[in-house]
């Protein structure tokens, strides 16, 4: 997922075996465990930037689903453009992870579930930048 791409992308020397090695250094080398924490952080950011958020207004006017779809290359590029700048990923990278999450998102949403993941996400959004469909 993002976190593989990301850290092939901003952990250097890269690691033999990519996010795992990074994973199980980190547990016992702390330059390594602040790179790991670096990772989950874009990772989680670009992601938070993908799903991005819908006023109250637009999901009582449309179809969630029919929003996610229409708004999809406006939010692939805002994850993309944050990955961009944060590390050396190319969008190309990612082109098959935005199809897949977008296919999460609507089948979540289908089966009404987005409401309970979107709790997993940390509350405090101040300094992370969010996607607006308006």
């Amino acid at each position: 997922m993002p976190g593989q791409l990301v850290s092939t992308g901003i952990y250097l020397p890269a690691p033999k075996d990519g996010l795992p090695q990074l994973i199980e250094q980190s547990s016992n080398d702390r330059e390594a465990e602040l790179q790991w924490r670096k990772v989950m952080s874009i990772s989680t950011e670009a992601v938070r930037l993908f799903i991005g958020s819908i006023p109250d207004k637009k999901r009582k006017q449309y179809d969630l689903c029919t929003i996610l779809e229409a708004n999809f290359p406006i939010r692939v590029s805002a994850a993309e453009h944050y990955l961009m700048h944060e590390t050396p990923v190319k969008a190309e990278q990612l082109s098959r992870l935005w199809t897949f999450l977008q296919r999460i998102l609507v089948a979540m949403v289908s089966n009404r579930e987005i409401e309970e993941c979107s709790m997993l996400l940390p509350a405090d959004t101040s300094n992370h930048r969010q996607v607006v469909i308006s």
